[in-house]
């Protein structure tokens, strides 16, 4: 069970850093090719890529946290 919730976790941090990776990209891309007026709401594509990456590492490591915690007490 506890490596069903470990690979799950492992997932939504790797699923954080690409929405990051992503959000970084697209932004950068319409600000360097200037793409702005063809992309109105880019920022607010960047800003909720950011808010979703980084929701996705917290929940996963509060989820490895729980797991590392779990085997602590079992080992004591």
């Amino acid at each position: 069970m506890l490596t069903k919730v470990k690979e799950v976790s492992k997932r939504l941090i790797t699923g954080g850093l690409l929405c990051i990776a992503i959000g970084v990209v697209q932004g950068f891309a319409v600000q360097m090719l200037g793409l702005s007026s063809v992309f109105p709401n880019y920022i607010q594509l960047f800003g909720m890529l950011l808010m979703v990456g980084i929701a996705g590492i917290v929940i996963g490591v509060i989820m490895l946290l729980f797991i590392w915690l779990i085997n602590m007490v079992n080992k004591l």
